[in-house]
């Protein structure tokens, strides 16, 4: 139960319920692999389980999932103590590996220009770098989101996505060969009631611990009305979101 969690706790354990779901886009990418992995780097784990899942797909690999958010690497290394984590941002990566591998971390991280060939330093010769993230502009619930961040905390607003023409020219520019997909996931069963959570611990905290926590509050209130006009609820109260995410394997 929540008692005797504070509230970073609590919103940890509440975005492991959305983790959960969106795995499938970790798992769609991993599969999309196709050499051998000795040694593998998950850049913005999370709790760990996309970490989980390469080290599911990949048997012969040594795994390593980071993230700059300590009380996520901690909660990844009681869940999946198979794996090794470290607390560290993304950016800061050290070492080579045949695989680099980020599910829904590259839209914290600004300028794409510099940081996807960056990325690829990281590999070693005929390595992968493998990323997913998110692109939800054009979703009324993000776009309202997006909206009332602007409002509230303007140093939060920021779009780092890219379109595919740029993305096309950056990957030429730097690897060997790769491949570039979009795809939609729609979540039938989203709950309205659970995005306060989840709207701190994906949206603002990766961004900053530092909140106001009326300032938050009253985002959440404003956004939880504004959804309930922008759907239509389903028997239960739930809605149904789409999250459009931009894919690409590139090998050095």
């Amino acid at each position: 139960g929540k008692e005797g969690m504070d509230d970073m706790n609590w919103n940890v354990y509440k975005y492991r319920q959305f983790a959960q779901e969106s795995s499938q886009p970790a798992e769609d990418l991993a599969k999309r692999v196709d050499i051998l992995v000795r040694t593998a780097v998950d850049l913005g784990c999370g709790y760990g389980q996309s970490t989980r899942a390469l080290n599911d797909i990949f048997h012969e690999a040594r795994v390593t999932g980071i993230d700059r958010n300590p009380e996520m690497t901690r909660l990844a290394r009681q869940r999946h103590p198979e794996c090794q984590f470290l607390t560290l941002d993304m950016m800061e990566l050290q070492g080579q590996y045949d695989l680099v591998f980020s599910n829904a971390a590259l839209q914290w991280i600004p300028d794409h220009e510099k940081a996807i060939p960056g990325l690829m330093h990281h590999l070693r010769d005929d390595g992968v770098l493998a990323v997913g993230f998110p692109d939800t502009r054009g979703e009324p619930l993000f776009d309202i989101m997006e909206e009332l961040i602007a409002r509230y905390f303007p140093d939060h607003s920021r779009w780092n996505a890219l379109n595919a023409a740029d993305y096309h020219r950056i990957l030429k520019g730097c690897s060997s060969s790769f491949d570039y997909w979009e795809t939609d996931y729609y979540y039938s069963e989203f709950d309205p009631n659970l995005l306060m959570d989840w709207l701190v611990s994906t949206r603002l905290e990766p961004v900053q611990a530092d909140l106001e926590e009326e300032k938050v509050q009253a985002l959440a209130q404003e956004l939880k009305e504004r959804v309930g006009e922008a759907y239509q609820m389903d028997e239960n109260g739930h809605i149904l979101v789409k999250i459009h995410r931009i894919f690409f394997t590139a090998v050095r």
